[in-house]
């Protein structure tokens, strides 16, 4: 192995600890190889390397990307009639006729008594749901007003959810139980 060493005064100039612009090259030579050819060689390892990584970018950038689980639209999707509600009993909730309509997952909305609450709903198979941007008409009905602030409320809270049958039950964050409901549509 030879070093050729290039230093501020050129090729063959005087190497000293005090030279800054210092760049040894590490050369192999062979009897047979001349630099000419040495720099052919790097130029294709450099071609091979960047083929390679290129390669490798474009094989990682084309992969199929991981899609979300697709909900399950029979099990969710559907009109719930709230049976139980912290602070109401079931008869007060079937008299008010409160509801969490989910059958269109882009256009949700309930009622509670006489006003009727929309909102933005994201949910997944997994058995996470959130309710936001919860909006409402805003009448005065005397025996619903409660309920109504309380399902408002409710909507903030609700983090999770879990179907079994005709059946729903809604949780917050803690897994704690907040809400059961029916399907609308079970006899």
């Amino acid at each position: 192995m030879a070093f050729v060493g290039v230093a501020p005064g050129g090729w063959g100039g005087q190497f000293t600890n005090k030279s800054i612009n210092l760049l040894i090259l590490p050369l192999v030579f062979s009897p047979c190889t001349s630099f000419a050819q040495h720099q052919q060689r790097h130029k294709n390892y450099q071609m091979k390397t960047l083929f390679i990584y290129l390669s490798v970018w474009l094989f990682v950038s084309c992969a199929p990307k991981v899609q979300q689980a697709p909900l399950n639209t029979q099990a969710l999707t559907r009109q719930w009639m709230l049976t139980k509600m912290k602070g109401f009993t079931k008869e007060e909730l079937m008299k008010a006729g409160a509801f969490i309509d989910l059958t269109d997952l882009k256009k949700t909305n309930g009622r509670a008594g006489c006003n009727r609450i929309g909102f933005n709903t994201q949910a997944d198979a997994a058995g996470h749901i959130q309710f936001s941007g919860v909006l409402s008409t805003r009448m005065y009905c005397e025996p619903f007003m409660k309920l109504e602030d309380a399902f408002i409320e409710l909507l903030k809270h609700i983090s999770g959810y879990k179907v079994e049958g005709h059946h729903i039950r809604f949780y917050d964050a803690k897994n704690k139980l907040l809400a059961e409901a029916v399907a609308a549509d079970w006899d």
